[in-house]
């Protein structure tokens, strides 16, 4: 078994698989636990939630089940950037 991360592409191929995975899974470790709408996942893409100067993602990849979580770096130019970790309920 092995996991690689493979860069997040919102405005090109991963837009469809972003709003897959946003309005199917829950997060309850998260501040908004329910599921995101299809129009909420599109604004975050326009707005550069998903890549910026200050945030890169990255679909986490496992070498048989595919694409089992995503990983949001944060607030690259600050001393203190933060992680966001989303893993599928699968």
């Amino acid at each position: 078994m092995s996991v690689k991360l493979t860069r997040v592409d919102p405005h090109g191929r991963d837009d469809d698989h972003l709003i897959d995975f946003y309005t199917t899974e829950e997060f309850p470790f998260h501040a908004k636990l329910s599921v995101w709408s299809k129009e909420e996942v599109r604004e975050r893409i326009a707005d550069g939630y998903f890549i910026s100067e200050e945030t890169e993602t990255f679909w986490l990849v496992h070498s048989e089940l595919g694409r089992i979580g995503i990983v949001r770096l944060e607030d690259l130019r600050d001393e203190t950037p933060l992680f966001d970790l989303r893993l599928a309920s699968r």
